[in-house]
């Protein structure tokens, strides 16, 4: 007997084994517990979406309601009080249209400080004074003044208050003559000389 034809042959009779196919699937996946998380996470998402929806809602309306007391709310307005003040312009106080004007100041007779200053405003009109300087020590019994005047070159300005009103009695650069004296009474406090002719010596003035 052929030994070849009397064993079968052991490629024949052997079983092939099985292909292993790849598993894409651990035995711990499980699709049931996937879909569980997911449910679960969107359980979780939309109750904390409402939970904020409802949060922010309200806070919302507490903002809309302390903004509408606040735009309701008026301020109180204090009512203004209007206070007139007439400012009081003293003698001494001299304006631009009395610049040339000194020597007024509070203890100036004030009917003689409201001559002087119009006179004064008068004369400065016509460039007859340029300046007149008050001396209040030269002011006598609120009947006589004396002034120290000037326009170029200077000379005294003398005043008497002739029934009850100053008037601009003479000036003079030197000794005034005692007609000119006499005419006023002047007071020998301010013209204590005069003179009865320029080639004579001046005489006392008796004037009180």
């Amino acid at each position: 007997m052929d030994p070849n034809t009397a064993q079968p042959s052991q490629s024949v009779n052997q079983k092939t084994p099985p292909i292993n196919e790849p598993q894409f699937l651990s035995k711990h996946f499980s699709f049931t517990r996937i879909l569980l998380i997911l449910l679960i996470t969107l359980i979780s998402a939309f109750l904390f979406g409402t939970i904020g929806y409802f949060i922010g809602k309200y806070s919302s309306s507490q903002s809309s309601d302390i903004q509408y007391t606040f735009t309701k709310s008026q301020p109180i307005k204090p009512s203004p009080t209007f206070i007139s003040i007439t400012p009081s312009v003293s003698p001494s106080q001299t304006p631009a249209e009395t610049s040339g004007l000194s020597g007024i100041d509070s203890s100036t007779p004030q009917d003689f400080a409201t001559y002087i200053t119009a006179f004064y405003k008068q004369k400065q009109a016509s460039c007859d004074i340029e300046e007149i300087s008050v001396d209040n020590s030269k002011i006598i019994r609120d009947s006589f003044a004396e002034t120290q005047e000037g326009c170029g070159t200077g000379w005294i300005g003398f005043y008497a208050k002739v029934n009850g009103s100053w008037v601009e009695a003479f000036t003079a650069q030197g000794t005034p003559t005692c007609a000119t004296v006499n005419k006023y009474f002047y007071t020998k406090e301010l013209i204590p000389d005069c003179t009865v002719n320029p080639q004579i010596s001046p005489i006392p003035n008796t004037n009180p």
